[in-house]
């Protein structure tokens, strides 16, 4: 089972990190190890638990984690996303997360010494699993059409917020016309729904089930930081990888060997089947909806797409650099 635990909104929980535990921890059962194998290395896992980010997941139900040396106690955090999850590792709940990078980086910024390990889901163009979406029945055509609108997102300094700014400024836009609310992936499609929000920047399995309803695409904003980017990754903190730096290593080349099974089309049964157990999304969407793409190697060229949009439109105070962020660990190109 997982555990699911409520974390407070984005902005500010990283001031709280320091205080921050997972409490009433539920361990995911381990199979005891033969008498002639070494004990497993038990490890901490965060994730918010989406299809961008269940790789954890597979690879405890796949047995990746166990066949390089882990025993994984794998904690859902819903509520705060990336950030949630990044204040959750600086805090020592858990060993190592999953946040977009601009998560990481902005934690970084807060004094925060987080490491990246492997990456996560990566955004491919022609495949995309979040896009702005609008409401059927709107005469909305052009980004200008959404000035003195408002777009919810799920974070109002995440990948979602940054890459739909700078598809409506490309588009011709004015920024300072449009509203920016932060809104729950779930509430979206009835936002959109009644008129609430003009627009809303939703993702699987959230984009299939609006889609089927009463929304449409309005435009693939993503695609504005590029064709292929990285969206997402796993992390550490510096100090938790220089006392375990086997433990840190044996997670990379688990997570390598999940992203090399959970992108084979003929797997996506199965993947999905395990998503559904962990969080319960409802079979007919499972089936429809686009799958996350996971990057197999870490590659900054990918990421430092985004953290240069980031600077740009404020979510980080200052430019970084993707290459810094790397842990000497990772499986790089």
């Amino acid at each position: 089972m997982s555990l699911v635990v409520r974390m407070p909104s984005c902005r500010g929980v990283l001031a709280l990190a320091a205080s921050i535990a997972v409490a009433g921890a539920v361990a995911i059962p381990a199979g005891s190890p033969s008498a002639q194998a070494p004990a497993p290395i038990p490890i901490k896992v965060g994730t918010s638990g989406q299809d961008a980010n269940a790789e954890c997941y597979y690879a405890y139900e796949m047995g990746f984690f166990k066949k390089n040396g882990l025993e994984a106690d794998i904690h859902t955090i819903r509520r705060g996303s990336g950030a949630a999850v990044a204040a959750a590792a600086a805090g020592g709940s858990i060993d190592v997360g999953e946040a977009d990078v601009i998560a990481i980086a902005a934690a970084r910024e807060h004094g925060l010494s987080l490491s990246i390990l492997a990456p996560s889901s990566v955004f491919v163009a022609n495949s995309p699993a979040s896009q702005l979406v609008v409401a059927k029945s709107a005469t909305l055509k052009t980004a200008k059409d959404l000035e003195d609108k408002t777009v919810a997102v799920v974070s109002l300094e995440g990948p979602s917020k940054v890459a739909t700014a700078k598809w409506l400024e490309t588009n011709g836009a004015n920024l300072s016309k449009i509203k920016f609310v932060e809104l729950p992936q779930a509430q979206m499609p009835s936002s959109v729904e009644r008129g609430a929000v003009a627009a809303a920047v939703m993702s699987e399995p959230t984009l299939t089930v609006a889609t089927s309803g009463n929304a449409r695409v309005f435009a693939n904003s993503f695609e504005s930081v590029g064709k292929r980017w990285q969206i997402g990754a796993w992390f550490a903190t510096t100090d938790w990888i220089k006392k375990n730096p086997d433990a840190a290593k044996r997670f990379v080349a688990a997570l390598h060997e999940t992203a090399l099974w959970a992108n084979e089309k003929k797997n996506h049964p199965r993947s999905g089947a395990i998503l559904d157990q962990y969080t319960k999304f409802d079979p007919d969407v499972l089936g429809k909806m686009t799958r996350a793409t996971y990057a197999e190697t870490i590659d900054p060229a990918t990421m430092q797409p985004i953290l240069d949009a980031a600077t740009t439109y404020k979510s980080l105070q200052k430019s970084v650099s993707a290459k810094e962020m790397i842990s000497t660990y990772a499986l790089a190109r």
